[in-house]
């Protein structure tokens, strides 16, 4: 076999140039056509006509066509938008509709990339086979390289002036909705805090009840002085879902587990009543993501009988666990907590709105409940202390 010289690849290029040409290209350089020398290479389009059936069809230009798709994405895409915020729509058909749009966009980028390099390539072979010479290669590579390095700095020095110049956002200090400004360039994003304890009473003894007293509003007779008072509605829950509880204080109530064994100097059984203090409402959506796998934060407080295997509220594996995992799929059986081994899980949430004094080390912030006493005692037992000597 021998070598290819100059000549060969100046007809290769002329005859890929020809083929180019089938495909409504006009021409790969304004300066030398497929059958003259020159190095410049620019790729032009022949013109929005083509012949169809006999006749000329105006087609539409490129920026025409991608101006269209715009306008046709926004029009599909807001008024989904709308409709699931209006709840009129389910909230994953825009996300679906915008992933189907990203990959067709995805497509047409490659499918753009398969045309444009093998011009490109094209054009460059045409112009280095017509130099003839292999100094003039030089001289171009020279060249290219200069204008390359020159125009590169001229972007950068032009950058870093008209940053230090007019040093755009200085002085703006404004944040997202979401979020608070606590020191220049530093948001600090709203989120919350959630704690999950879980507490394996035994009241004197395993076998326990859980008792929900409450408090309810009662009218008096008219001929009564008084208009109304509150009286204690006891109810004891018999199953998991009458003690899946969220805090109202509209309507209170004071929660309480009690020992089915023994009971104080008056008769009644002795307890121990979990009391709230500060707490919280998760404000995230029902379907949104991390809510769906922290699931124990839907209430303050959930009861379950005792089971050596359920230890912890989101799972033994939250970070990578399917959402319902934990409290929401234990429960899902209803299962009895009368008169059992009893488990109380108890919630504690708290919404973080940042502030300039949570910067840069957050101070602390109390949030509690108690445990205390409830008729366990026949009275008070600090009533016997003995008296400091």
């Amino acid at each position: 076999m021998r070598a290819l010289g100059s000549g060969h690849l100046l007809d290769l290029a002329r005859a890929l140039c020809e083929q180019l040409q089938h495909l409504a290209i006009d021409r790969i350089d304004p300066f030398a056509r497929c059958g003259q020398v020159g190095w410049r290479a620019r790729l032009t389009h022949r013109g929005p006509v083509t012949l169809a059936e006999g006749r000329l069809v105006r087609k539409l230009a490129l920026h025409h066509w991608i101006l269209i798709s715009m306008l046709l994405g926004a029009g599909i895409g807001l008024p989904l938008n709308l409709l699931a915020a209006r709840g009129a729509l389910d909230p994953s058909w825009p996300r679906t509709a915008a992933d189907i749009g990203s990959q067709l966009g995805t497509l047409f980028l490659r499918l753009l990339q398969m045309v444009v390099v093998p011009l490109i390539v094209s054009s460059l072979v045409t112009g280095v086979t017509g130099m003839g010479s292999i100094e003039r290669l030089g001289k171009l590579g020279g060249r290219t390289f200069g204008f390359y390095i020159t125009t590169s700095l001229a972007a950068i020095v032009t950058g870093l002036v008209m940053v230090n110049l007019l040093q755009p956002g200085a002085g703006s200090m404004l944040a997202p909705a979401d979020g608070t400004v606590i020191a220049p360039h530093v948001v600090a994003v709203n989120h919350d805090h959630y704690f999950s304890f879980r507490l394996d009473l035994d009241v004197d003894g395993s076998t326990n009840s859980f008792v929900i007293d409450r408090l309810k509003s009662v009218t008096l007779p008219e001929d009564n002085p008084r208009r109304s008072v509150w009286v204690a509605d006891e109810t004891v829950a018999g199953t998991e879902s009458e003690a899946q509880l969220t805090i109202d204080y509209n309507r209170p109530a004071v929660w309480r587990v009690t020992s089915d064994q023994r009971r104080n100097q008056v008769g009644y059984p002795t307890s121990y009543q979990l009391m709230p203090g500060s707490n919280g409402n998760t404000l995230l959506s029902a379907d949104d993501y991390p809510r769906r796998r922290a699931g124990f934060v839907d209430h303050h407080l959930w009861v379950t009988p005792l089971a050596s295997d359920e230890w912890y509220a989101a799972g033994d594996y939250p970070t990578l666990s399917e959402p319902g995992k934990g409290l929401p799929a234990w429960t899902a059986a209803n299962r009895s907590i009368a008169d059992t081994d009893i488990v109380l899980w108890y919630t504690i949430g708290m919404h973080h709105m940042v502030r300039a004094e949570d910067w840069p080390v957050m101070p602390v912030l109390w949030h509690w409940f108690e445990l205390r006493p409830f008729d366990f005692f026949d009275g008070n037992p600090a009533m016997d202390l003995p008296e400091a000597p």
